[in-house]
């Protein structure tokens, strides 16, 4: 019988990596707000503008879905740490409650 091993440790540290760039990318939209295009002609201000007022709202969306993907790692990695303690557990009782 063939079997796999998950490193959950792997998974919360993934999970952490995630976390540190959805924060990155939600500063970011932040950093985009500030943005200033100074003495542009008409049309390329709006244009300019425009695209500065998009941005953020998008930026703040991946940083959301980023640490949600962090959270079901971390709550993928706590489902195997406790599928393995049950089954250890019924192996070491004689089998399946």
């Amino acid at each position: 019988m063939a079997g796999f091993t998950v490193v959950t440790g792997a998974l919360s540290a993934r999970a952490s990596q995630v976390d540190a760039v959805a924060t990155a990318v939600g500063s970011a939209a932040g950093a985009v707000r500030r943005v200033d295009g100074g003495d542009l002609p008409p049309r390329t201000g709006a244009a300019l503008a425009a695209a500065l007022d998009a941005w953020p709202g998008g930026l703040r969306r991946l940083a959301a879905a980023l640490h949600a993907t962090a959270g079901r790692l971390r709550a993928g990695g706590h489902a195997y740490d406790g599928t393995d303690t049950s089954v250890a557990g019924a192996a070491g009782d004689g089998g399946p409650r």
